[in-house]
């Protein structure tokens, strides 16, 4: 059944390519001229004769091997222009507005908490030191539970949306919502302590209050996720 799906797909294509060709170039039909014609009627038969042989050849290509891979899509809410444009459209719900606001201010103000974090962590080190590193993956460990927490919150306010059950604020958008709260304030924690470090050694940084208290984080988020 898929080899004469492929056989009439390419049959389509080179029936149509050539059907075009002629309907265009013949005197009795299109009539368009290589020479002796307008310049925009040369332009036209020269991109129909480049592009008809790069038709077939990708078309075909495509037919009988699967489309090219191509970049793979984030899922829905999967990017933080994601998120936010989620959140702008529960904010034209009154009973979700509150919500919706806290949400659009704590993406933005993580947003720059974590540009600024790893600006001065360029400036401080060399990506290739081991306190580098530890200071990075520490930040990209609290940006995937922040917006793991956002996840959530906007899966819930879908939920109330759907079932007309927004009435307010909710115990459950609380939670989430004071959960990055925690995790701005630990970031505000490493952003001070990283601005006062001239430079450290490894295992200093691993001694830092800041860095204890985001493992602790981490830590627990993992065993209730368990």
């Amino acid at each position: 059944m898929g080899g004469w799906s492929k056989a009439w797909r390419l049959t389509l294509l080179l029936s149509g390519t050539i059907g075009l060709n002629v309907a265009a170039l013949s005197p009795g039909l299109g009539g368009a001229r290589l020479t002796g014609g307008s310049s925009f009627e040369t332009a036209f038969v020269v991109t129909l004769l480049v592009m008809s042989p790069l038709v077939l050849l990708t078309g075909s290509h495509a037919i009988l091997f699967g489309d090219a891979p191509t970049a793979p899509r984030l899922p829905e809410w999967r990017s933080p222009e994601a998120y936010w444009l989620a959140f702008v459209r529960f904010r034209r719900n009154r009973a979700l507005r509150r919500e919706s606001e806290a949400a659009l201010s704590q993406l933005e103000r993580m947003e720059k908490k974590v540009n600024v974090l790893l600006g001065l962590l360029g400036e401080r080190f060399n990506p290739a030191e081991l306190s580098y590193k530890r200071f990075a993956s520490a930040i990209a460990a609290v940006e995937e539970l922040f917006y793991g927490h956002v996840r959530e919150l906007l899966g819930l306010l879908r939920l109330r949306e759907a079932s007309a059950m927004a009435t307010g604020w909710s115990a459950d958008s609380a939670g989430y919502l004071g959960a990055n709260e925690e995790i701005l304030l630990k970031l505000d924690g490493l952003l001070a302590e990283l601005t006062r470090l001239g430079g450290a050694d490894y295992r200093d940084v691993l001694l830092m209050p800041c860095m204890k208290d985001i493992d602790i984080l981490i830590n627990q988020t993992k065993y209730y996720k368990s």
